[in-house]
């Protein structure tokens, strides 16, 4: 054989050999998940209403150690599904401080997560609309009431406007004497076109308000 086609071969053959090395190496499992568990981390953190509650019930007790809640309510953003929400407000009741403190829960990305303290208002212990609840009543989470809204209407509507807004609010409903949720949906900018009422203690359909 000629000396300088075997040369040659042997060169080009390294060359081969070379260009194979420095191509990246195929994924594995454990880098698949790796990026996905990354991914995953830049997302917003979601809760349903009464795991964060439960966080903020425990800012609130060491705000005042009578604390009782008031209200709880989603703040809704994009990406908020199935009952769960990435920032969260609740109000509590202090009868021995007279006052009533607001609490924030997040899970938001970017900074900022946890729970934090807001303003302070007048606690009227006469003033319906501010009454204490028994969280000892709160039997059914909002990702329990969000599945009855959406046999009441609610599926129909996300099917139509996927990316349609959600807000999960609890409140003591002074109609029934009894602790409700309520699950409104509504298009970015615009008012509700659904509001389904459904009982925080027993997961009944109790009415849709309009």
């Amino acid at each position: 054989m000629n000396v300088r086609t075997t040369g040659f071969t042997f060169v080009l053959a390294l060359a081969v050999l070379a260009g194979c090395s420095s191509e990246k190496p195929a994924p594995t499992p454990e880098t698949k998940s790796s990026t996905t568990a990354n991914k995953r981390a830049a997302e917003n953190q979601l809760q349903s209403g009464r795991a964060a509650l439960q966080k903020m019930y425990a800012a609130a007790r060491n705000w005042s150690i009578d604390s009782q809640p008031v209200s709880l309510s989603s703040n809704p953003n994009k990406g908020d599904a199935n009952g769960e929400a990435a920032v969260w407000s609740a109000s509590f009741a202090s009868p021995s401080k007279r006052s009533i403190r607001n609490f924030m829960w997040s899970g938001q990305s970017g900074g900022g997560s946890g729970v934090s303290l807001g303003s302070i208002e007048d606690y009227v212990p006469s003033n319906a609309s501010t009454r204490p609840f028994d969280s000892n009543f709160l039997k059914i989470d909002s990702t329990q009431a969000f599945e009855v809204a959406q046999k009441h209407g609610g599926a129909a509507l996300l099917k139509k406007t996927p990316d349609m807004l959600m807000r999960y609010s609890l409140r003591s409903d002074p109609r029934t004497q009894s602790l409700s949720w309520s699950i409104q949906y509504a298009p970015a900018g615009a008012s509700s076109k659904l509001n389904v009422i459904v009982n925080a203690s027993t997961a009944a359909f109790v009415r849709i308000e309009k």
